[in-house]
């Protein structure tokens, strides 16, 4: 497998951490799915509401490999606030 050079950019950097912390090859199908779930995050309205849970301290990828699907965890410490998001979905929920 050929290592992609992690100074292309800062999506391919991040997508090969998050692969190799999820125990998964890297892909360009994974790069293209942690794009997806950035720019859905990064919508202003999804980007807004995320806002209002506070400051997050702990952000996570996760790789679902029975759905072959990328998560997205986010911990909002202050407010004890969870959310997931997916490249079409945002859960948010208190963890109590």
């Amino acid at each position: 497998m050929r290592t992609p050079n992690l100074l292309d950019d800062a999506l391919t950097n991040k997508t090969y951490v998050n692969c190799q912390q999820n125990d998964i090859p890297y892909s360009i199908k994974h790069r293209n799915a942690i794009q997806q779930v950035d720019e859905f995050i990064n919508r202003p309205a999804i980007s807004n509401l995320l806002s209002t849970c506070g400051l997050n301290n702990k952000i996570q990828y996760h790789y679902r490999k029975s759905q072959c699907k990328w998560y997205l965890v986010m911990k909002f410490a202050d407010k004890d606030i969870t959310a997931i998001a997916t490249n079409k979905r945002l859960i948010i929920s208190h963890n109590k």
